[in-house]
């Protein structure tokens, strides 16, 4: 053979190799598959239903494939870990990001419609999600101002006590 034909051959076997790994890298993405845009609110459940109908399920491999056996292999993993991310997205991992991803689509649809009250509410909810530090201060100022509710309404109640307790005395010093 000679090298012109060898180093074309190289090429092409590697280029078969590289396809065969982007196929195999695309059935199981790294992250989620980009929710469509569409004209309709959307809540998290149906985000987490899409991510679930996109995941491809793979191919069983032909039982007349002189690699049966190895193939076969390959589809049962490539099914275990289907499997295990449609699993951890029914059992909600994934929830907080699809809740974020209903909420980015949504906020497009807000804008669209100038519905800027919907639009505060979600960017409020969204900063929440995507920063736990900013949300941990928001959970506790909201529990101080609670708390501190609380406590006005105690002294109020301990004002009242003190102005019965001296109306009693005054009662009692007058009799």
């Amino acid at each position: 053979m000679s090298r012109v034909l060898r180093r074309i051959l190289v090429v092409f076997i590697s280029g078969l190799l590289s396809l065969k790994a982007q196929e195999e890298n695309r059935d199981f993405p790294e992250s989620m598959p980009l929710f469509p845009v569409t004209s309709d609110e959307v809540t998290s459940e149906t985000v987490k239903q899409y991510w679930i109908r996109s995941i491809p399920m793979p191919r069983v491999p032909s039982h007349m494939s002189s690699g049966y056996a190895y193939d076969m292999a390959f589809y049962r993993e490539k099914l275990i870990r289907r499997n295990l991310v449609v699993q951890e997205i029914e059992e909600g991992t994934w929830d907080k990001r699809a809740e974020c991803v209903a909420l980015r689509h949504n906020l497009r649809i807000y804008r669209e419609k100038s519905q800027d009250r919907k639009i505060r509410r979600a960017e409020e909810r969204l900063s929440l999600l995507e920063n736990p530090v900013l949300a941990s201060i928001q959970g506790g100022k909201k529990a101080k101002s609670k708390h501190s509710s609380q406590q006005k309404k105690e002294i109020e109640q301990l004002q009242e006590k003190v102005r019965q307790l001296e109306a009693e005395l005054a009662r009692r010093e007058n009799d």
